[in-house]
């Protein structure tokens, strides 16, 4: 039996604060405040752990979305290389045998071949139809700003705190596939 994620992390957290922090020179100042840190970052990793998954599907999800959003404002296709983009982005956010890793990278593509469409289209288009797909853009944006906030709340370091939703709240309010 492979022990779990949370356990080894939980493991790995406790033998950092119970055996390497206080044999750290209490003159150390530096290293101190580094292994605090790696002890945040192993704790933020606990919560995220089971949402990462999740997360990516929601990004991609939420980019095919922005995808078709612009394309309808704009009145015109995008171009083959953007269509592609977007079909293995759906494609890897529907099959169980693909990685966290690919289902990233998948991301990435998409979210790099988009940002170049929508400049190119925006360049197209008469004045009204490029605030329309500014205005698309932003709000989809925000959507998923919220999201990347939420993952990361546990830092501490929101400057609007009352304002987040928890991770789970954020992911379902994410475009369904």
């Amino acid at each position: 039996m492979q022990p779990s994620f949370d356990l080894r992390i939980r493991t790995m957290n406790k033998a950092l604060a119970d055996v390497v922090l206080p044999a750290i020179d209490p003159d150390n100042k530096a290293a101190a405040e580094q292994l605090q840190l790696v002890i945040g970052s192993l704790n933020l990793m606990q919560e995220q752990i089971d949402y990462a998954n999740w997360y990516e599907i929601a990004d991609g999800r939420s980019m095919v979305a922005m995808a078709e959003k612009v394309a309808e404002l704009a009145g015109q296709p995008l171009g083959k290389e953007l269509d592609d983009a977007v079909a293995v982005t759906k494609d890897v956010g529907t099959r169980h045998n693909v990685t966290l890793s690919q289902i990233r990278d998948a991301n990435y593509a998409l979210r790099e071949t988009l940002c170049d469409a929508i400049s190119k289209v925006l360049s197209t288009v008469d004045a009204e139809t490029a605030r329309a797909i500014s205005r698309a853009v932003i709000d989809l944006t925000e959507d998923q700003t919220s999201r990347e906030r939420a993952f990361v709340a546990k830092t501490g370091f929101d400057v609007f705190p009352d304002t987040l939703k928890s991770i789970r709240e954020s992911l379902e309010a994410a475009p369904a596939g």
